[in-house]
């Protein structure tokens, strides 16, 4: 009971906060997209970061929206609860309180100007967005917001002739009114793939200056005192060894080897869309273990697996939340078998195959989604 009371009490400070604060803050109100990015190429340009910060939503102006709304159904009043017991999932979306948001703008024109970019002779090309994946934590949002975009900005440096292309993600709309354009990268590119290619690029170095940093000293004074070590090793120095042993697991880190989507229905009703990620480990075997996700129907949530693959070949495939699992066998390029709810036992027949051809773009952001559940 003193759990309920302290959200209820929570609640209904933020609830106050905003009725005294809703006149406060005015910001710009975009009655398009259009309108929208053509502001987010203004502020690129003139490198104005307070007009960049006036294009996102306060607070206050999307918490009373949240407070307003009513449930029409008890599933959805679990959504709607969600989001209302996690204001800060709100919060993150005015740079007056995520400072970052201003922080990510900055270091965005800063990696433009280092790469050569004149962001005073930028002209916008075109713009392309699409919906945002919903994660769990955001849950209820889309109740608030129904359209939340994510995509890439197209623009052309006049004096080189380069084109540019300038992630943005979190635009949405409420109250027929659009918000946000969240740049968060930039690099020169005149298409999806030729990004991804690049993005690819600059996470193997990121990668790699991680693994310099964690281990290189530590490597370096390895192979200066492997005598001694060995010597250690010959006396019988048990310690030794399992320190050894506690070192390998360390530099382990995860490596994904391949990446599989399967799309398909259960009952030949339901859509089902599976994505398995392969993974290098310690064991012997070039596969260690794996990783999945899935979703039905239209419904944006991805759900995470526990994946596992038994002695006889059947691949076992278990909900988090043990809610769901499913016992599937593969065959060449298709998944059968069936979809069962342990709590109810309601059983479902599974056939999927997998999706060949997968544009990288679609397997970054399902990477995005595997790695934040």
């Amino acid at each position: 009971m003193q759990y309920v009371s302290t959200k209820a009490y929570r609640y209904l400070l933020l609830t106050i906060l905003v009725c005294f604060t809703a006149f406060a803050d005015v910001r710009a109100q975009f009655k398009s997209e259009d309108l929208l990015i053509d502001e987010l190429v203004l502020n690129l340009r003139g490198k104005n970061a307070a007009g960049y910060a006036n294009q996102f939503a306060p607070f206050d102006t999307v918490w009373r929206v949240v407070t307003k709304l009513v449930p029409a159904s008890e599933p959805e009043a679990k959504r709607i609860a969600n989001i209302r017991s996690n204001p800060d999932k709100i919060q993150q979306f005015d740079p007056q309180i995520n400072q970052a948001i201003e922080q990510q703008f900055k270091a965005v024109l800063k990696k433009g100007t280092d790469s050569g970019l004149h962001w005073s002779e930028i002209m916008m090309v075109r713009y392309e967005l699409e919906k945002m994946m919903l994660t769990k934590e955001m849950i209820g949002f889309e109740k608030v917001a129904p359209l939340r975009l994510q995509g890439y900005v197209y623009l052309m440096d006049n004096l080189t002739s380069k084109t540019y292309m300038v992630a943005v993600r979190n635009v949405f709309s409420f109250d027929n009114r659009i918000y946000g354009a969240e740049v968060v990268n930039v690099l020169e590119a005149q298409n999806i793939d030729e990004y991804y290619d690049k993005l690819a690029g600059e996470r193997k170095v990121a990668r790699q200056r991680l693994i310099d940093e964690m281990y290189g000293a530590n490597e370096k004074a390895t192979d200066s005192s492997a005598v001694a070590q060995n010597k250690a090793k010959d006396e019988g120095g048990a310690n030794d060894e399992e320190d050894d042993d506690n070192d390998k697991k360390k530099k382990q880190l995860k490596k994904v080897l391949d990446r599989k989507l399967y799309i398909g229905k259960l009952d030949d009703e339901i859509r089902i869309e599976l994505y398995l990620r392969s993974l290098q480990g310690s064991c012997p075997e070039p596969i260690c273990g794996w990783e999945g996700i899935y979703k039905f129907g239209d419904n944006e949530e991805y759900i995470k697996l526990e994946v596992t693959k038994k002695a006889d070949g059947k691949w076992h495939f278990m909900e988090a939340s043990e809610e769901g699992a499913m016992e599937l066998v593969l065959n060449g390029n298709t998944f059968t078998g069936q979809w069962i709810s342990p709590q109810d036992k309601t059983e479902y027949e599974v056939k999927m195959e997998e999706r060949l051809e997968v544009k990288p773009k679609k397997l970054y952001m399902l990477d995005e989604m595997i790695e934040s559940l």
